[in-house]
């Protein structure tokens, strides 16, 4: 991917700018579960105080664990701001974490996609929702 902009913010939460769109990056790799909770509460701070819509990436490997805690934590920012985020990509889940975020997106009613790569899920989020016209039978 060519042109992409990178700011960084708080806390370790990136904003990526790609083809005018803006991508808040939160990366949880090697993370232990206070600093993940801190990442993700600072992220919904960012997003109350912006208030707009955003795409969100969440960045996972095998020492960012899915604890009860950030789990919780996870529930009340959607909670919060969910209503503010048009599309969330994750990469990096392995199958438990995939699993995990199945049960999450059933019990907030949230849409949160899993993808290997990153070109998978920044494609993905940057791709506009298709608009279906309903056809007119006469």
């Amino acid at each position: 991917m060519s042109s992409i902009e990178n700011k960084f913010m708080v806390d370790g939460i990136q904003k990526m700018v790609y083809q005018n769109k803006e991508i808040l990056v939160i990366d949880y790799s090697n993370r232990k579960e206070a600093e993940m909770i801190k990442k993700i509460a600072a992220f919904g701070d960012y997003i109350k105080k912006e208030n707009k819509h955003v795409l969100v990436l969440g960045i996972f490997n095998e020492k960012s664990y899915a604890t009860p805690g950030f789990l919780a934590q996870n529930r009340r920012v959607n909670a919060e701001v969910g209503h503010l985020i048009d599309k969330k990509a994750l990469i990096g889940l392995n199958l438990a974490k995939k699993m995990i975020l199945k049960g999450q997106n059933l019990a907030m009613n949230t849409n949160t996609k899993s993808f290997d790569t990153m070109e998978e899920a920044v494609q993905y989020l940057l791709e506009d929702q298709p608009v279906t016209v309903p056809k007119i039978i006469l």
